[in-house]
């Protein structure tokens, strides 16, 4: 995952995620994914426009040992059972993550969400 935002200092700026993905992305490196993240924005948005972002963070999943490149997703018939995976395990373990998220699973706002929920439900039994 990358990140690039304008060079605009000390001011709210919008940042553009960029994922690139496969065995083959992962060999490329920081310098080369963000070079491919500028040329499909030059198509849409101009050189001139892309002269004004920069780099704001690279992250390699694949070499992470904690995750090993993971990713993961729902299947269409068990989407009914993911509010299910994020039931606290007698009121002691509790489960945030985008994956028990009812609807919004493989969304960092899903995420943000259920840690949320785990947050209010562990402050609500202590």
């Amino acid at each position: 995952m990358s990140a690039l935002s304008d060079k605009r200092a000390n001011e709210r700026h919008p940042v553009l995620p960029w994922r690139s993905r496969g065995r083959a992305a992962a060999r490329r490196g920081p310098e080369a994914t963000l070079s491919a993240a500028l040329d499909e924005l030059r198509l849409p948005f101009g050189p001139e426009a892309c002269k004004k972002l920069q780099p704001l963070v690279y992250s390699d999943w694949v070499n992470l040992p904690s995750i090993g490149g993971a990713y993961s997703h729902a299947i269409s018939r068990l989407v009914d059972i993911m509010g299910v995976l994020g039931a606290p395990y007698y009121d002691r373990v509790f489960f945030p993550g985008e994956a028990t998220h009812p609807y919004d699973f493989s969304a960092a706002h899903g995420a943000f969400e259920t840690g949320l929920r785990a947050a209010r439900e562990l402050l609500a039994r202590w």
